[in-house]
């Protein structure tokens, strides 16, 4: 029937105070939650990983029968196996869950039941995980007969698309209590709880007591169903030392201080930022300014940039219009100095430097072979020839004579003639 996932989950109590939390934050228009760094919501896929209920299949739609009291109770009969009292019913279609409860609680199943019997308890036991906590009223007292129609077939019921019903009715739910059409909610409270403790890290309390289990019924089928789903590890005793329950003030609180998240790298005493935000190409994302500069311009104020917005990249284009710009007003392009010309080791990717140097260098050679002890002239030359080649472009110290020699730009007769400070400021 596709519920068998949903029972480890069970009921749980609900933190009222959170859910109050929550709706405060719901947009109808929208069915998402608005919160300071952006929106989130509910999604299929959440309902499928928490509870494993089927988000695929034929959607829950239903001719509801327009029977009256008795009709229905023949019906329950029939489907159910019992008849509820008159009292039982809170409308023509809602009948009270206890009454389904203790009806269940009175019916033995053991290995020679007859099948009509075990079909008609399956029923009863997802009426009232439908009406307890899956698609529940306000009340969570009574439950409606018209999902008994959906069920009526055990083999049929497993195609519905249960998850997206749950989820509909979730929505319409929180819209109802947002647009202040009713004072209490209804529907998967305890799914949009697990959602809010696993999607918050603020707001988590920790589990105690949880251990990892496969299903009872595998050795009873012979069948192996595999693990329960997500939200079963959240019904357990919980610790609440590292946050908060039953206090809306709170949640209030933690949801407005709500940012894009710092993210510190912690390891003992060493707390260094990680910016994933910086580099989305290594993501396959689209790279744009990031939002927040500070980890450049030094504030000491440095928070992650939300990657929720980001684009996937598009053949070629992998950069926003505008970043180029920006990266080259706030680093540094070119660490190494632009130096003269060689045959070994790196050479600069900028070429006109680069043969620049190397002709202003050559000029130096043809100076330095010129000297003589009564040249004056020529010293002159050789002396704002040196300075020339060395201001702003190569800063000599005597390593730098060294590697001229050996890279043979001038030989090492003339490399001792050569005489240039270190540091030359404009």
């Amino acid at each position: 029937m596709g519920f068998y996932h949903v029972a480890p989950c069970g009921a749980m109590v609900i933190d009222c105070h959170l859910i109050t939390a929550l709706v405060e934050r719901w947009r109808p228009e929208t069915h998402t939650f608005h919160f300071p760094i952006g929106e989130a919501t509910v999604t299929l896929q959440d309902v499928a990983f928490i509870w494993g209920l089927h988000i695929d299949g034929h959607p829950l739609s239903i001719d509801e029968h327009t029977f009256n009291v008795d009709e229905w109770s023949w019906y329950c009969f029939e489907f159910l196996g019992f008849i509820p009292l008159d009292t039982d019913y809170k409308s023509k279609t809602q009948v009270r869950l206890s009454t389904i409860s203790s009806h269940l609680l009175e019916t033995e199943i053991v290995g020679d039941t007859d099948q009509e019997i075990v079909d008609q308890y399956a029923r009863g036991y997802v009426l009232l995980m439908l009406g307890s906590y899956m698609m529940s009223d306000s009340s969570r007292s009574h439950v409606s007969l018209l999902y008994l129609q959906a069920i009526e077939n055990i083999g049929h019921a497993g195609t519905y698309s249960w998850g997206s019903a749950v989820l509909a009715y979730l929505y319409r739910e929180l819209c109802n209590v947002a647009d202040s059409k009713k004072t209490s909610i209804g529907g998967a409270v305890s799914l949009l709880q697990v959602w809010a403790w696993s999607r918050i890290p603020a707001i988590q309390p920790t589990n105690r007591g949880y251990r990892l289990m496969q299903t009872s019924l595998e050795g009873f089928t012979g069948r192996n169903i595999g693990l329960p789903p997500y939200g079963s590890r959240w019904n357990t005793n919980h610790s609440y030392v590292r946050t908060t329950r039953f206090s809306v003030r709170i949640y209030r609180d933690i949801f407005d201080r709500m940012n894009d998240g710092d993210c510190p790298l912690i390891m003992m005493a060493i707390v260094e930022l990680h910016h994933p935000d910086r580099v989305l190409r290594q993501f396959g994302c689209v790279q744009g300014v990031p939002p927040d500069d500070t980890a450049v311009t030094g504030n000491n104020t440095i928070r992650i940039g939300s990657m929720a917005d980001t684009v996937p990249i598009q053949g070629n284009q992998s950069l926003a219009g505008g970043y180029m710009g920006w990266y080259h007003s706030i680093t540094r392009l070119i660490i190494s100095p632009r130096r003269y010309a060689s045959n070994v080791g790196y050479q600069s990717s900028n070429i006109a430097a680069r043969d620049e140097v190397f002709h202003m260098l050559g000029r130096l050679n043809i100076a330095v072979n010129e000297v003589t002890a009564s040249s004056t002239p020529s010293v002159e030359a050789l002396k704002h020839t040196s300075y020339d080649v060395v201001r702003n472009r190569v800063r000599m110290s005597k390593r730098n004579r060294v590697e001229m020699m050996v890279d043979g730009v001038v030989n090492e007769r003339d490399v001792h003639h050569i005489v240039v400070p270190t540091v030359i400021d404009e």
